[in-house]
């Protein structure tokens, strides 16, 4: 399923994470780059820890 979320703030942002963490396609639209760019930070951050963590990390996360 493809998710498309207005706006990357914090709710956003929590969102398109939960949407990635339960398989899901998370699109994220913002006029905000600098928001875009951190929500795309977060999700590569938590992705990470999740692999250390032996956890499968699957989703994608765009930036428009």
């Amino acid at each position: 399923m493809n998710i498309m979320i207005c706006g990357s703030g914090t709710m956003g942002r929590g969102i398109a994470l939960i949407s990635i963490l339960s398989g899901h396609r998370a699109i994220l639209f913002d006029h905000n780059q600098e928001a875009l760019q951190q929500a795309q930070q977060l999700a590569q951050e938590f992705g990470h820890q999740q692999l250390k963590n032996e956890h499968i990390f699957k989703g994608i996360l765009e930036v428009d």
